[in-house]
């Protein structure tokens, strides 16, 4: 089992997951001071220089460039001080997780508990079919709950709903109200992808500012 262990490329060493677990900690503390979150944290060394890559969230609005640079500066000064970062070359990056994120960790369902999501299934759910959109709900380690569920509204079946009459569109719509669960729960294990479905259109200047990287 040890033998099996070591040889697996996704596994870390100590060190290295004491590092993480450390920039994580000073990471979580600069953000709740902003009322914002820790979306993921990554940890790559480039040559001898180790590049921290936040992705954060903020409950109350869109991440702004200003955001990033104040976090990346509030967090370099704590990485600075501390002694495992501070005696090495670092590289921070702070960045939006962007309208349309693929969410895959457990953190990430709790912080965007209440979005509205794209979901892919590896079984067919009866009317929603394989695609659907609903609220992202509750999550646990086997389940992620999908509240007020409706099928994926695809650019075929949107040109096809125009030729239809106003009163077959109704009865339709009725007869689909009727038959829909109002929360559906789903095996994580059989979730193909589950992503961040934007609800707005995003002008040119807010959507530079939803993508900006701010580097220290």
């Amino acid at each position: 089992m040890s033998a099996k262990s070591q040889s697996n490329p996704n596994s870390i060493s100590p060190a290295r997951a004491a590092l993480i677990e450390s920039a994580t900690r000073m990471a979580e503390e600069v953000l709740a001071k902003q009322k914002m979150c820790l979306v993921e944290l990554k940890l790559e060394n480039s040559g001898q220089t180790k590049v921290i890559e936040l992705t954060i969230y903020k409950p109350s609005g869109r991440v702004s460039l200003d955001d990033c640079e104040l976090i990346s500066r509030e967090l370099d000064v704590m990485l600075t001080s501390d002694s495992e970062f501070g005696s090495n070359e670092f590289l921070l990056q702070v960045q939006s997780p962007g309208i349309d994120r693929k969410l895959k960790s457990k953190r990430e369902y709790d912080t965007f508990k209440g979005e509205l999501v794209e979901v892919k299934y590896k079984d067919n759910l009866d009317v929603f079919g394989y695609h659907l959109l609903g609220t992202l709900g509750v999550c646990d380690e086997e389940n992620v709950v999908i509240e007020s569920p409706k099928e994926f509204p695809s650019q075929d079946k949107k040109s096809k709903s125009k030729s239809k009459s106003k009163s077959a569109e109704s009865k339709s719509a009725d007869s689909m109200s009727e038959s829909q669960p109002e929360n559906l729960k789903l095996k994580l294990a059989r979730v193909s992808e589950l992503k961040l479905y934007p609800q707005i259109l995003i002008s040119s200047e807010s959507d530079e500012q939803l993508n900006n990287t701010t580097t220290e």
